[in-house]
């Protein structure tokens, strides 16, 4: 078992722009997003072309994560550098919640009738990772740092291990729905909810274990309204949920059972939740229809 200097903790969480969340627009596709997309057609195409976005440079980071910890032994014993590297791996592991997805699209007047579509998904933690570097959250050459950590009074001399990475979660969904009767109907509701735990760790690489060293939580929520005007040049979108979580740090005392579970998952590479297995469940959804909309509000579309 490693041994940290329990004063010697750091984990923060940065917001690198004001965190707007809410839903961006492009020609076919809306997205939800943390911060204001500054290319949605090139996002469109990209997409189009099954580019993956992962690492993109389409999508601005909307959220940093760094943490570091000072390692003074193993089992009580002292650690060269070499040792460490040799023996153990550090970085980000992320679990990610997610939730049921709704929504809803209206025609222009109450006799277009509605279409709403619900996606579902698991509700419980899965490590959100990308395959070609499961479980973790960067690439290995981009994991972590080891450097000699600076002396300190009554403390063991240590290696500092440092580890970061950044996020930006999004969904994306056709803003209009044509159904078989060639009636367009439009983005009226979405409401989901996706819950995060980023956890920064180690592996020890002789049994393939992860162990949490300490974690953070954030949590983003979606429930908008949108209405039209100008015959649909202009939208309006009203953000009705709940205040959005975003920490400004994270420590070791939050480790909980969910970050335990989730070190099990990384170990045991499943269950995962990658864009593959995303994209599977977005386009595994039910849809159903009414030709009539009794709930139509005129300000929908003006």
């Amino acid at each position: 078992m490693l041994n940290f200097d329990d004063d010697a903790h750091e984990f923060h969480v940065d917001l690198p722009a004001p965190a707007t969340v809410g839903l961006d627009f492009g020609n076919r596709l809306f997205v939800t997003s943390m911060v204001t997309l500054p290319n949605m057609v090139a996002i469109e195409t990209a997409l189009a072309a099954r580019t993956p976005l992962f690492n993109s440079g389409l999508v601005p980071d909307a959220i940093l994560f760094f943490a570091s910890s000072v390692v003074v032994g193993k089992d009580n014993r002292p650690l060269n550098e070499a040792q460490l590297k040799a023996g153990f791996e550090f970085g980000f592991v992320q679990g990610i919640q997610s939730f049921d997805i709704h929504l809803d699209y209206w025609g222009q007047r109450k006799s277009n009738g509605t279409t709403a579509v619900h996606i579902g998904m698991p509700a419980t933690f899965e490590v959100d990772t990308e395959t070609s570097i499961q479980p973790w959250t960067r690439i290995a050459s981009k994991r972590f740092k080891v450097e000699r950590a600076p002396s300190r009074a009554g403390k063991p001399a240590g290696l500092k291990v440092s580890a970061g990475f950044s996020d930006h979660p999004l969904y994306f969904f056709p803003h209009t729905i044509t159904n078989a009767a060639s009636v367009t109907r439009f983005l009226r509701f979405i409401s989901t909810k996706r819950v995060f735990r980023p956890i920064f760790c180690f592996r020890d690489k002789a049994t393939g274990d992860f162990e949490a060293i300490s974690s953070s939580v954030y949590v983003i929520q979606y429930r908008h309204q949108i209405s039209y005007s100008g015959n649909g040049a202009t939208r309006t979108v009203i953000d009705n949920a709940a205040p959005h979580v975003f920490p400004s740090g994270g420590n070791p005392a939050n480790i909980n059972a969910d970050d335990r579970q989730l070190m099990t998952m990384a170990k045991a590479g499943s269950p995962l939740m990658t864009p593959q297995v995303l994209s599977t469940r977005l386009h595994t959804h039910e849809e159903s229809e009414q030709e009539t909309n009794d709930d139509f509000d005129p300000s929908f579309w003006r």
